[in-house]
């Protein structure tokens, strides 16, 4: 179900055991992630069973694309792209060790993975970004994927209320807008 993609620069592939030091990295910076919904990893053993128990579980059920970035200069783990929730709102995410942002990695990967998506039955991509994340949103354009829509929805795990902005990325002609997230919070459409 997830072969190996490769890019100019990046190879996109599973994730390994042996990444557990850049994930940590990765998932244990405050930065990276703020806008995600979950607090930094505190310790190595937490990104140990993130991997075990979320990605490879994901990789068994096969019911989710779980991307590890790697330069293939100097196979330098940059961070990952996913696509969950497959058969719902096929969510697209994304996050980059803080040393790789602003460099097109993303975009890359994305335009990469997009392109083996339409070889698949997938029908669309969701992706959302808290509008105070904007990095985040010209990503998705980038990528082609169109804005529809913005929510406020609250994250019980961080006790916060977000706004969050939905691209949608059709795979095959006419496809409606994912209206989930729309109907179940107060929704409204920006103009930017």
């Amino acid at each position: 179900m997830m072969p190996d993609l490769l890019t100019t620069r990046l190879h996109l592939r599973p994730f390994l055991e042996e990444d557990l030091p850049s994930m940590f990295a990765l998932y244990s910076d405050p930065a990276v992630m703020h806008f995600l919904p979950q607090y930094p990893f505190a310790s190595m053993q937490a990104t140990k069973e993130y991997l075990h128990e979320v990605i490879f579980r994901h990789y068994q059920q096969q019911d989710a694309y779980y991307y590890a970035l790697v330069r293939r200069t100097d196979n330098a783990w940059l961070g990952f792209i996913k696509v969950s929730n497959l058969g719902d709102s096929n969510d697209l995410g994304y996050a980059l060790r803080q040393d790789f942002w602003r460099q097109g990695y993303l975009v890359e990967a994305g335009l990469a993975l997009l392109a083996h998506l339409k070889t698949t039955p997938l029908p669309f991509l969701t992706a959302t970004h808290d509008i105070l994340n904007p990095a985040s949103g010209r990503v998705m354009q980038k990528l082609g994927m169109r804005y529809h829509y913005s929510y406020q929805e609250h994250l019980p795990i961080k006790q916060q209320e977000v706004v969050f902005r939905l691209y949608q990325y059709n795979l095959q002609e006419d496809m409606p807008v994912y209206r989930t997230y729309a109907d179940r919070f107060d929704s409204f459409v920006e103009s930017f």
